[in-house]
């Protein structure tokens, strides 16, 4: 399947012309509040995106519920693209949400415009054709995930993953990895550049995580990765790097400056 969509933010990314990466500060605050707080901790550095974490809030489990927070998510970041991710725990997430609750609350959001993306991982199976479904004829775009937290995979079967997430409907494919050594930063970007070269049209983000892998979130728009995540207050992911130091170094690496 190929996707044709791009983002008006993806446009201006590494596959399309533009070399740095694209950053996202992931959001995990538990209530409104914590999230405010995380977006002063910025001060006068903003993202091009931030990822709203569902599966974080501290709240009562009802669409209703979880609806009212997005709107007061989506009141605080106005201006700025949002993904919305709700994992569950093991994939990664902070709490589990029920399957059913997620569906809906992903096709409301869609249907009210309260966020650009929506973030499903690969091993989500038939959930992945219920939401893209209910994403159906919304300007909310999907992105579809694979992260490994314990390797890097062979360059084979890392390309099967990102081949796999275009096959299922994905607007943006997302492959994240674990490096034992510095051989799997290189068989990460070797990886990117070559889904990129074979899919110019789809946006990509590839990383490899922890300290080792911190080369892929500085140098990863070089080898075709459209997006980075930043920390901000906190991470989501071993080996983010605090937005002001990676848009400082983005500066000096690509000429660019992405201070607000």
């Amino acid at each position: 399947m190929s996707v044709q969509y791009r983002s008006p933010l993806f446009l201006a990314c590494s596959g399309m012309g533009r070399r740095a990466p694209l950053t996202c500060v992931p959001l995990v605050g538990k209530s409104i509040a914590a999230v405010q707080e995380e977006i002063d901790y910025l001060g006068g550095r903003r993202p091009e995106l931030f990822e709203v974490r569902m599966d974080a809030w501290d709240y009562a489990a009802t669409v209703a519920d979880l609806m009212a927070m997005m709107v007061a998510v989506r009141e605080k970041t106005r201006g700025t693209e949002l993904i919305l991710t709700c994992r569950h725990p093991r994939e990664g997430g902070l709490r589990a949400v029920p399957e059913q609750t997620r569906k809906q609350v992903y096709a409301e959001v869609a249907q009210k415009g309260l966020a650009e993306f929506v973030d499903l991982e690969l091993s989500s199976g038939p959930a992945i054709d219920a939401v893209r479904e209910a994403l159906r004829g919304t300007a909310t775009k999907l992105v579809l995930s694979a992260h490994d937290f314990d390797k890097t995979p062979s360059r084979e079967a890392m390309r099967a993953v990102l081949e796999a997430e275009v096959a299922a409907g994905a607007d943006v494919v997302k492959l994240a990895v674990m490096p034992a050594r510095e051989e799997d930063v290189l068989a990460l970007l070797e990886t990117s550049l070559a889904f990129r070269r074979a899919h110019p049209e789809i946006p990509q983000i590839a990383i490899a995580m922890g300290t080792l892998g911190m080369p892929s979130r500085l140098l990863g728009g070089s080898f075709g990765s459209d997006l980075t995540f930043a920390a901000g207050a906190h991470s989501s992911a071993p080996g983010q790097i605090p937005l002001a130091a990676l848009q400082d170094c983005f500066g000096a690496l690509y000429g660019t400056s992405t201070v607000a």
